[in-house]
């Protein structure tokens, strides 16, 4: 019985140290504006001794990224794959047989790691389900909501998220006269997508001249909010140009080809949705309004609303080379972007970011724990240092003043 007792129990501290080594793969998804905040969330959660890779030069903008390590009594691997915030949303709610076509690539699980991080990894392949999304948007908003029967998402709110109204560089005659967007234009042009440009300027002399509206693709969080803020709503076709750019100049545009997408699979559809209704990335967005328009059968300008990232990279030409110049911002409704507007309620372009997990994920699950880890991080993160706020990206709940309770809703104090 003794010889009986001591080989159960060595059986058991094996077990026990095996299952303490067992490594948990989490996979994570959605916004491509949270990314760099997402990462350096993940990262002041894992201890120390941590290992990971990502594409590209930054951890703040790579795509794909793998880490290593542990957070809290969890050993893991958490893998990201950015594919827009509504693409996240997507990924969650899409269950059963139809999840195949939903899920997100991420890196390969032979990706090499290293304590500085590895750079330039090779892109990833690996389809994986998403445990976990960042959202710049609530699931109420898109297709893939409760109500059109997917499944349920627990959403956390964790921050702010501002967008910016974008205007191109110049029509290679005379700079853009651009200077301010309203919830009227921005109808208009969603709806028809040109206007004249003296709807926007007020000079008869500008009736001849057309702003065109362009933007982010279906999958993206930047557009969710973008149409609510606007009033034109979420759910409905927009008519989006797509830029052609050949060097510095947009030579030739066209309306996003009529293309749907099965709500089901993720899978595109020979037809269905209206001609104009796609758009495309932030960054190639950006490069778009960098670029001179006076191309035959253009002879005008575009408008898109777009994140903190793309607008620093199509204002200020950050991470890029594109374009003859840098693009120009607007106002909304007469009021500027700055940190302390998005703050007080002056200026109201601006989502929460949200982690979201399935509703039916069990809290004693690694996912749902880490889930809740990097919620709790985010949520007690302290007011932004005001020498950093000219350049963040994204506000703490601390730092806002005022609230609203659906995308695009009414702003009001909360104090």
């Amino acid at each position: 019985m003794k010889t009986n007792y001591f080989l159960a129990s060595i059986c058991a501290a094996s077990a026990m140290v095996s299952v303490a080594q067992a490594q948990t793969d989490i996979f994570i998804t959605g916004s491509t504006a949270f990314r760099a905040e997402a990462h350096a969330g993940i990262r002041a959660k894992l201890t120390a001794g941590y290992t990971f890779a990502y594409t590209g030069a930054s951890i703040d903008s790579a795509a794909q990224a793998v880490f290593k390590g542990s957070i809290g009594t969890d050993t893991v691997n958490i893998y990201t794959g950015w594919t827009g915030a509504v693409a996240g949303n997507k990924a969650l709610a899409v269950t059963g047989p139809n999840a195949a076509g939903v899920r997100p690539k991420f890196l390969a699980p032979s990706q090499a790691t290293t304590t500085t991080g590895t750079a330039n990894a090779t892109a990833g392949t690996t389809v994986a389900t998403a445990d976990i999304a960042f959202t710049d948007n609530q699931q109420a908003s898109t297709p893939f909501r409760i109500s059109a029967g997917y499944a349920a998402l627990s959403e956390t709110k964790i921050g702010v998220v501002p967008f910016r109204w974008v205007t191109s560089y110049s029509n290679g005659t005379f700079p853009n006269p651009i200077t301010n967007m309203t919830p009227l234009l921005a109808q208009t042009l969603y709806g028809n997508g040109s206007a004249p440009l003296a709807l926007f300027t007020g000079n008869p002399a500008d009736q001849g001249t057309f702003v065109y509206a362009t933007g982010r693709d279906p999958d993206s969080g930047t557009r969710v909010i973008t149409l609510s803020e606007c009033g034109y709503g979420t759910i409905q076709n927009v008519y989006h140009y797509k830029p052609v750019i050949t060097g510095t100049a947009v030579t030739s545009h066209g309306p996003f080809p009529a293309v749907a997408l099965n709500l089901s699979t993720g899978t595109a559809l020979p037809a269905g949705w209206a001609e104009g209704n796609g758009g495309q990335g932030g960054a190639a967005t950006a490069d778009a309004l960098r670029c001179t328009t006076s191309a035959a059968g253009i002879n005008g300008f575009y408008i898109a609303g777009i994140g903190g990232v793309d607008a620093d990279r199509a204002i200020n030409g950050v991470g890029t080379t594109a374009g003859a110049g840098n693009a120009k911002e607007l106002t909304w409704n007469g009021v500027p972007y700055s940190f302390d507007n998005v703050a007080e309620g002056r200026y109201t372009f601006w989502g929460y970011e949200y982690i979201c997990t399935r509703a039916s994920l069990g809290a004693a699950t690694v996912q749902k724990k880490v889930a809740n880890a990097l919620s709790a991080y985010f949520v007690a993160l302290p007011p932004t240092p005001l020498a950093l706020q000219a350049t963040a990206y994204s506000l703490t709940l601390q730092d806002m003043h005022v609230v609203r309770f659906t995308d695009g809703g009414l702003v009001t104090a909360d104090y």
